[in-house]
């Protein structure tokens, strides 16, 4: 009768294959449609002759009327080496790298002799705060290693076979994705959240006096770990329960884990009768909701509990083809560094290109620039040499508009000269003046004030001639007499005088300008000061005017 079957799954084991055949047609996906075991006779081992291996699984498939021409390779537990790695938060690309380099470095086995593939877990922290035992920060990853040597020579068996193998999957990982099934299958409560994918689940799958745990959370593999049981002639249910607690415990702590967190643990493996026995005694001894899972398949007693095993792994091998994430560990496809596109011989020629038309549009360019800086230039001294010559016709004009502007700057107000003269005479009750000659500036010399007086006392004469000398006037001494005259001005005196220059107008911002500007200050300041001073008497006409007046009448 001809099968039906769309997928074959192959686990091998070293001494034997069970193929498991499952088809998306029948629409039951829960349940494999058929289990084969090929037992390797004596001489025909894969090690030995791969060409006799392979035709011998020919010809089991072909007995059976399987039409498939592709088959999944499914390597136990056993056959692998794996390890839960710790890895700090690095790009996703170079997480293969940083992998591979840990498991390199944990290895006895040189890695070029080795397949190694890994499946991220959950970021660490998540499994810490589910479990209640906090990890380093970075992230869970589950790497496995398994020999190149034996996975070309499954590649050559199942050529031989006339089969393409499409993958080759942990056995871990096909049990763990198989779990939910399994739970389904066993048709009994498992504790508190049990069927939350959020929480830690234990499957232990026991065959013989070998065991495998797998540790599962958020329906992801979280650790794998196989052990030996204490083998004894008369088992003992109690010992091999608690031979299985300890083992549990210390898958736990391998995976950072709390155990006491686990909400279900499902045994696989033993017949009903023992298998119940088995749960009980767990139950009791790890304090977790244990159940016995049924294999899938019509008739779930029937077989060896490999068979049953083998069958829930070639089940979740199934459900792990359906399901696109997480990804899992796959020996012929390991993950690898996305090689980048070399584009740098496209780059350089590109960076030439631009390089080139760079360098020509910066020459056109640099030389229009300069062509129009050379007009420029040629434009401004063409400028320059008419303005010379302009300067040159005006030279004359302007020497002696300079000199006009030289003389009218000198030009004094005499008024205000005189003004301020009057007012640094002590009063007229002490002195009075009856002739002043003011002399213009010559030449050679600086202009002259002249003037006749009578006053008081000889200190009067001298305080004004203090004074004169403090504003900057030049006194020509001259004798101060005791008058003829009769009266209250007995001393007569004369002055002669040279007025204080006008500094000539300077550039502005210049030190000359400063110095003058400052002088003109402190002079017009002080006499200001002493106008203010001689308001409170009369006017220095009108001194003049009363000292003429006293003269004539003496």
């Amino acid at each position: 009768m001809a099968s039906t079957t769309d997928r074959l799954w192959i686990v091998w084991h070293p001494d034997r294959l069970r193929l498991v055949g499952t088809s998306a047609s029948s629409g039951n996906t829960d349940q494999p449609e058929w289990l084969l075991t090929i037992d390797w006779p004596e001489g025909t081992t894969p090690d030995r002759d791969t060409a006799a291996a392979g035709r011998l699984i020919r010809e089991m498939l072909d007995a059976r009327d399987i039409k498939s021409r592709q088959a999944t390779v499914i390597v136990p537990r056993r056959a692998a080496i794996v390890r839960s790695l710790q890895v700090p938060p690095v790009p996703e690309n170079e997480l293969p790298e940083l992998v591979r380099l840990q498991v390199e470095s944990r290895s006895v086995t040189p890695a070029d002799s080795l397949v190694i593939d890994f499946q991220t877990g959950p970021a660490a922290g998540q499994s810490g705060e589910s479990g209640g035992q906090p990890t380093p920060a970075g992230q869970t990853v589950l790497a496995a290693s398994f020999p190149v040597g034996q996975l070309e020579q499954i590649r050559s068996v199942l050529t031989a076979a006339d089969l393409t193998m499409e993958r080759a999957l942990l056995g871990s990982d096909c049990l763990a994705a198989g779990l939910d099934q399994l739970l389904c299958t066993s048709g009994q409560p498992v504790g508190t959240g049990g069927t939350d994918r959020q929480t830690l689940k234990i499957l232990v799958a026991v065959e013989g006096s070998q065991a495998e745990i797998l540790l599962v959370q958020q329906g992801q593999l979280l650790f794998s770990h196989v052990c030996q049981l204490p083998w004894r002639e008369t088992p003992s249910t109690e010992l091999t329960a608690r031979s299985l607690t300890a083992e549990v415990r210390r898958a736990a702590i391998s995976a950072h884990v709390a155990f006491e967190t686990a909400t279900a643990l499902v045994l696989l493996g033993p017949d009903s009768g023992e298998g119940t026995r088995l749960a009980r005694e767990l139950e009791k001894t790890a304090k977790v909701p244990t159940v016995l899972a049924a294999a899938p398949g019509s008739d779930s007693e029937a077989g060896s509990a490999g068979e049953r095993i083998d069958a829930a792994t070639g089940l979740g091998a199934a459900s792990l083809a359906a399901r696109p994430v997480p990804l899992p560990v796959d020996f012929l496809h390991p993950r690898r560094p996305v090689v980048k596109k070399d584009n740098r011989r496209l780059k350089r020629m590109l960076v030439g290109a631009a390089a080139v038309l760079l360098l020509g549009g910066g020459w056109w360019w640099l030389s229009s620039y300069q062509q129009e800086l050379d007009g420029q230039i040629a434009t401004l001294e063409r400028e320059i040499r008419d303005l010379d010559d302009v300067l040159k016709r005006g030279a004359p004009t302007l020497s002696s508009a300079s000199e006009v502007d030289g003389w009218l700057s000198r030009r004094r107000d005499w008024l205000a000269e005189l003004t301020g003269f009057a007012a640094l005479q002590p009063g007229r009750d002490q002195m009075y003046f009856d002739r002043v000659l003011l002399t213009p500036r010559t030449l050679t010399g600086p202009a002259r004030l002249r003037a006749t007086g009578y006053a008081r006392t000889r200190a009067d004469v001298e305080d004004l001639q203090q004074r004169l000398a403090g504003e900057g006037y030049q006194i020509q001494p001259q004798p101060v007499r005791r008058s003829d005259r009769s009266g209250s001005y007995p001393w007569r005196f004369e002055l002669d005088l040279a007025v204080p220059e006008l500094a000539a107008p300077a550039a502005a911002g210049t030190p000359e300008n400063s110095r003058s500007a400052s002088s003109a200050r402190q002079r017009t300041s002080r006499r200001a000061t002493s106008l203010q001073t001689s308001s409170r008497a009369e006017t220095p006409a009108a001194t003049l005017r009363t000292g003429s007046n006293r003269h004539a009448e003496s």
